[in-house]
């Protein structure tokens, strides 16, 4: 009798047990570490065993729902503009100087159409398979000496050449053509508005990561005065996992050029955001209008042979 009913107690605590984990492995935050430790220490036992092949799954479904949130692409669409109507000499306020900086890992977009540039051809940090991720701006800073070239156009296929095309369909910051744009009446309405000036308008792609490993994007926008935009900046989109939202994180300031007087007007704002729907972001001097809409990388196309790639080298007409 008290054997039956020590199996009996056993099956009860093992149920007991194995309803709890799975109930756990629904809520993802019950596997910290520590807690894993303590739920096996205080099981019986003949259960432990069990328990912690449970507690490893469960942490391995966790990483992969992490890393698969981590890389999550959108593509993205924003348009600055300035509230003409704005006084500001009546609204002022003080503003920290620390606050108008960019991010150490801030980056600007990439225009297809600078990277293209005939000028740019020869400058042999564009045979480098990681242009999508370096500034634009630093492909043409240097002065580079490039010998008269033999054919017009891009260099042939030559099997030890890196050089790589930006591809906006994969590759994640490269500013979207008109074609991809949908504020196109957002913006003409602002541009015709007497009370509204836009002064930033672009679309891109792009992976929305945790916090830590999130990208600011630089904004430079408005007049040029004195080598200097009156719109500046940066705004960065990260993932909230807990509300399942992409968070749009702006910092931007409108720099006033008067009497010799500069006057800057910054707005600090966050905003949590769903999908496919337009979100406004107001102050009284500048105004943000956003858009994340999800975004499927099309797969590598498959690589040709390489003897097919000779044959192509081969057929440049003479």
């Amino acid at each position: 009798m008290s054997q039956n009913c020590s199996t009996h107690a056993e099956h009860v605590t093992r149920d007991y047990m194995y309803a709890m984990m799975l109930n756990a492995m629904n809520s993802l935050q019950f596997f910290r570490m520590n807690t894993a430790v303590k739920v096996v220490s205080f099981a019986p036992r003949s259960c432990r065993f069990f328990i912690q092949v449970l507690l490893l799954c469960a942490l391995l479904a966790s990483s992969l729902v992490v890393s698969a949130q981590e890389e999550r692409w959108f593509q993205i669409e924003i348009s600055i503009f300035a509230n003409e109507t704005f006084n500001s000499d009546v609204e002022r306020w003080d503003i920290d100087p620390q606050t108008l900086q960019l991010p150490a890992n801030a980056r600007p977009l990439i225009e297809i159409s600078e990277v293209l540039a005939l000028s740019e051809w020869g400058n042999p940090h564009l045979n480098n398979p990681d242009i999508t991720e370096s500034a634009v701006s630093s492909l043409s800073s240097e002065t580079v000496e490039v010998r008269e070239p033999q054919l017009l156009g891009p260099t042939p296929y030559l099997r030890d050449n890196n050089f790589k095309l930006p591809d906006p369909a994969r590759d994640a910051f490269i500013a979207l053509p008109p074609s991809e744009h949908g504020f196109t009446d957002t913006n003409r309405a602002l541009d015709r508005s007497p009370s509204y000036r836009l002064l930033f308008h672009s679309s891109w792609r792009q992976p929305v990561r945790q916090p830590s490993r999130s990208v600011p994007i630089i904004i430079d926008g408005g007049r040029l005065i004195d080598e200097k935009n009156e719109l500046q900046g940066s705004v960065r989109f990260r993932f909230n996992p807990n509300a399942d939202r992409v968070v749009v994180d702006a910092n931007i300031w409108l720099t006033e050029f008067s009497f010799n007087e500069e006057r800057i007007f910054q707005m600090i704002q966050s905003r949590d955001m769903r999908s496919n729907e337009f979100h406004y972001l107001d102050h009284p001097a500048l105004g943000i209008v956003v858009l994340v809409k999800p975004y499927t990388r099309p797969p590598m196309p498959a690589a040709e042979p390489a003897q097919d790639l000779l044959q192509d080298s081969l057929d440049i007409p003479q």
